[in-house]
């Protein structure tokens, strides 16, 4: 059994809850994106929710939940269903163990009253849908990297990264947060290098920059 509260006060891990939600990581991710806030916020946000978090237990992240999406569409922060996709893939590879909200995998960018019945189509293709499947399918085959040395960056005000080293190889996970394409130049220990982009497959040289789609991310394993 795992036990998760729908908190974020740490003397719930005293209780013996195993995981806590972060509200304050995920206000700030969604200032991040609104334009409000700042990448240094998040990491503040997210240093301060682990340093009162147990080492043997762990916080729940996300870029919005039943209460938040009844109130507020994730459009308000998030734009567009890529944006929110952005959001997420910084959320879920800086830290944390990640929770999609239902209508989330679908780009749904409105509001929803969890209160009333709102239908969503499941069963037709869907782009948004797809995206996140290879993001999870990512997430999950990393987890070796994740468990490495972790540094992160930033590559001008609107593009991030996450970048994690074990042993033998190396990822980044660059993410843009702005709805506009940016150029970026791209760390020096990573310029030259053959690379497998892990979202579509490909393999590359990476060159001294790179440019982003609005809320594209990129994920580079050599």
């Amino acid at each position: 059994a795992l036990m998760l509260a729908e908190t974020s006060d740490p003397a719930h891990y005293d209780a013996g809850f195993d995981l806590l939600y972060s509200w304050s990581f995920m206000y700030a991710v969604e200032g991040l994106y609104s334009g409000s806030g700042t990448f240094g916020s998040l990491l503040s946000a997210h240093t301060s929710e682990y340093n009162s978090t147990p080492e043997d237990k762990d916080r729940m992240r996300y870029v919005t939940t039943h209460d938040e999406s009844a109130t507020a569409a994730p459009g308000t922060f998030y734009r567009t269903p890529q944006g929110e996709l952005s959001a997420f893939c910084l959320t879920a590879f800086l830290s944390g163990v990640p929770m999609i909200y239902s209508s989330q995998e679908l780009g749904n960018m409105n509001a929803i009253n969890f209160f009333n019945y709102t239908l969503m189509d499941f069963k037709a293709d869907n782009t948004t849908r797809n995206a996140l499947k290879q993001l999870m399918k990512t997430y999950h085959e990393t987890a070796h990297l994740r468990g490495g040395k972790r540094i992160t960056g930033s590559l001008n005000t609107k593009v991030h990264y996450v970048e994690y080293t074990d042993e033998k190889e190396t990822m980044i996970v660059v993410c843009n947060t702005a709805n506009k394409e940016q150029e970026v130049k791209l760390p020096m220990k990573h310029q030259g290098h053959e690379v497998t982009d892990l979202i579509t497959g490909e393999k590359l040289t990476l060159g001294t920059t790179t440019t982003l789609a609005s809320y594209e991310y990129k994920i580079y394993k050599h």
